[in-house]
């Protein structure tokens, strides 16, 4: 499903705390949330599995002579590479994209209610 950008209006964010503003925001996109849970699962996954891959070929293959095992598992750690670009091109963007376009909102609705003269979140200067 393409993404609706601009989001819809988030509501107003938590902003007692980071830990409580990040929380907010899992509760605005939890499928988002579940969604890059699982992608990230499947890539660390993806990241251990070729290692094992490799040493299988090297012991049923190379140590063995065994011609038909090695490019059996040549073809599993190519698929495993395989499988790894596709979440990397396909997924990645989405979950670099989409906090973007959820925190740019946020960010000018603060800037536009700050008081004059201040910016951002930096606390006001002491006077010595």
């Amino acid at each position: 499903m393409p993404p609706r950008l601009p989001h819809p209006d988030p509501g107003r964010p938590d902003t007692a705390g980071p830990l409580r503003y990040i929380w907010w925001l899992v509760r605005c996109q939890p499928w988002r949330v579940l969604r890059g849970s699982l992608v990230g699962t499947a890539w660390m996954v993806g990241l251990s599995v070729r290692p094992f891959l490799v040493a299988r070929a090297v012991d049923d293959g190379l140590r063995a002579g065994d011609t038909r095992a090695l490019l059996g598992w040549v073809a599993a750690i190519v698929a495993a590479g395989a499988v790894l670009a596709w979440l990397g091109h396909h997924e990645a963007p989405d979950h670099d994209v989409h906090p973007r376009g959820r925190q740019r909102p946020l960010g000018g609705r603060a800037a536009a209610a700050a008081r004059p003269g201040r910016r951002g979140a930096a606390p006001p200067a002491r006077r010595r």
